[in-house]
């Protein structure tokens, strides 16, 4: 096959891939996916995403240092340049999950999931691979509210709080292999998102009107992530990939706008604009700063760690309810394959398992407006079932998390299914005939 060919195919073949992708961000931002169930989404932008695909969400969440050829690793674009100069790439998940609630003796739980990502990669020639999808950055989801009386009186009144929404990153990304061993790479991204926070007041006896307070925000902004990779050799199969990743603080396009409508029955009868902005000076995303290693024993073992820091104490939030601090993450994790070419399928599956935890990038207000932080420790396994062209993969992770919050919070307890599909497929190989 001629290289013009090649060109066209790969040029055809991708125009329509990245039709698919902007179909989907359009879809993931018009259903506001439910990716996440807790009452501290109410604050800043909620729960952040890990930016890993399945494979490395199954290893506790490692990017940094992970660089394969059979998996597409947003979290460090510099990953990139490891694909098959022969392979393209598509990988997509969706998940589903439970979230229980605890709190001074009561209980309760809410359901999760929806769409994931969808992520591609493929070659641009020998040493450069392209990467593009759509993950999300963060999500909001929650529902809860307290009975209490009206001052002076008997009347009950019920206080409720609704919020969701999320913030997608669609990307672009490149990494090359300029030299032996050290790859580089980098993703220009577009944000873009919308949140819905609501305050109602429902009044037990017959009311003109219940008051309910909305507030609405819309972001968008360019972004870019800087990755870097060095591979040391230890023998013929065995490898040391050491990582770094850099992402640059972001100042955030915001349009906010703060309602008040008064509400009978389900029908708004009266709507008054309280506050409207637009800006880049309201809202910004911190700088971030990651490292990592993984160890490799070819198609047998793979170990690794990466540890990140987001300096949150120097992001905006207009009108935060709450305080930013640092944010440190750290994961652990690994695969195992039993016998790649041996007899049976469950000798060829990778078997996946990792751990994380962090503490939160924000401090919440509690009783006595006093702030208080919390940690979130998990715990995931997985497994990588090849298909019958042992290229391709059904994904399958089953996560176990914990938000550890100060005494006198809510604690949280979440289980997640996500099923993803690995397809790894030989563009580009010359056809022989019979």
């Amino acid at each position: 096959m001629y290289k013009g060919h090649k060109g066209l195919c790969a040029l055809r073949h991708w125009g329509a891939l990245l039709a698919v992708l902007l179909l989907a961000a359009g879809s993931m931002q018009a259903q506001n996916n439910n990716f996440t169930e807790s009452p501290y989404t109410r604050f800043g932008l909620g729960r952040l995403g890990d930016r890993a695909t399945i494979a490395g969400h199954s290893m506790g969440g490692l990017g940094i240092g992970l660089r394969h050829g059979s998996y597409i690793n947003a979290a460090n674009p510099a990953s990139y340049s490891a694909v098959d100069s022969m392979t393209f790439i598509f990988d997509l998940a969706a998940s589903s999950g439970v979230t229980w609630y605890a709190e001074g003796g009561k209980s309760d739980n809410r359901t999760m999931g929806n769409l994931e990502y969808i992520t591609l990669l493929f070659p641009l020639g020998k040493s450069v691979g392209m990467s593009a999808g759509i993950l999300p950055y963060s999500a909001a989801g929650y529902q809860f509210g307290s009975v209490a009386q009206v001052d002076g009186g008997t009347t009950e009144y019920t206080r409720k709080y609704l919020g969701s929404g999320n913030l997608n990153e669609l990307y672009l990304g490149i990494g090359v292999n300029p030299i032996k061993n050290l790859s580089i790479g980098a993703n220009a991204s577009f944000l873009f998102g919308r949140f819905t926070h609501s305050r109602q007041v429902i009044f037990t006896t017959e009311a003109p009107y219940n008051p309910v307070h909305v507030n609405i925000l819309q972001l968008k902004a360019p972004k870019f992530d800087f990755g870097l990779q060095y591979d040391l050799s230890l023998g013929k199969e065995r490898s040391l990939v050491f990582g770094a990743v850099y992402s640059p603080s972001v100042k955030l396009h915001s349009d906010y706008t703060r309602l008040k409508n008064q509400v009978q029955g389900a029908v708004i009868v009266e709507s008054e604009t309280q506050e409207h902005l637009k800006g880049t000076d309201y809202y910004s995303l911190p700088d971030v700063f990651g490292f990592g290693v993984s160890y490799t024993q070819t198609n047998k073992l793979l170990l690794g760690a990466d540890l990140q820091y987001s300096k949150w104490s120097d992001a905006k939030f207009y009108k935060s309810e709450c305080e930013y601090q640092d944010r440190f993450r750290l994961a652990l994790g690994g695969e195992i394959i039993p016998d790649v070419n041996g007899v049976g399928m469950w000798k060829k599956v990778r078997y996946r398992f990792g751990l994380h935890g962090e503490n939160s990038y924000m401090k919440v207000p509690t009783k006595g407006n006093a702030f208080k932080g919390y940690n979130i420790v998990g715990a995931i396994v997985g497994m990588g079932i090849p298909l019958n062209d042992r290229r391709s993969f059904l994904n399958i992770s089953l996560e176990y998390d914990r938000l550890i919050p100060k005494s006198g919070m809510v604690t949280e307890n979440a289980l997640k299914l996500t099923l993803g599909l690995t397809f790894n497929e030989s563009w580009f190989k010359k056809l022989k005939v019979n």
